[in-house]
C-alpha cells in the first residue's frame, strides 16, 4: 500500500513538473508573438510616417483644391483621389508652364505651402520639386 501511495506520489509530482514544462513553453510563445505584433505595428507605422512625408505636397492640398486645379486643366474629376493626383501630375509634367495660367500656378504654389514668385517658370520648377509621383 505504501508503495502504491509513493508510485501515486512521484506520477503527480510528475505531472505538475511536465504542467510547468507546458505552461512555460506556452508563455514563451505568447511573448514570442506580442514581440512580432508590436514589430509588426512599428514597421506599419514607420511606413505611414514615410508615406505622408513622401506625400506631402498632396495632403496639403484638399479634395475641393485637387478637382478645381482638374477643372481648369479640363481633366474629369472622377475617380480615387489617386487617379485626380495622377491625372493632375501628368498633366502638368506634360504640359509644363501651359498647364495653368499664371494665376492657377501661384495660387497653386499657395495652397501647398510655396511662395508664389512672379514668374510661371519659376513657381512650375517650385511645384515640379515639391510635387512627386503621388504613390497609392
Amino acid at each position: 500500500q505504501r508503495k502504491e501511495k509513493k508510485e501515486a506520489e512521484r506520477k503527480k509530482k510528475e505531472k505538475a513538473k511536465e504542467a510547468a514544462k507546458k505552461k512555460k513553453e506556452k508563455d514563451k510563445e505568447a511573448a514570442r508573438k506580442k514581440k512580432e505584433r508590436e514589430a509588426e505595428k512599428k514597421r506599419k507605422e514607420a511606413e505611414k510616417k514615410k508615406a505622408a512625408k513622401e506625400n506631402q505636397f498632396w495632403s496639403k492640398l484638399r479634395k475641393a483644391d485637387l478637382e478645381y486645379y482638374l477643372t481648369v486643366a479640363m481633366l474629369p474629376t472622377k475617380g480615387t483621389m489617386f487617379a485626380q493626383q495622377t491625372a493632375l501630375y501628368a498633366h502638368i509634367r506634360k504640359n509644363k508652364v501651359s498647364a495653368f495660367r499664371a494665376a492657377d500656378w501661384n495660387r497653386l504654389c499657395l495652397h501647398v505651402g510655396l511662395a508664389a514668385s512672379l514668374s510661371a517658370e519659376n513657381s512650375f520648377r517650385r511645384v515640379l520639386k515639391a510635387m512627386k509621383k503621388p504613390k497609392p
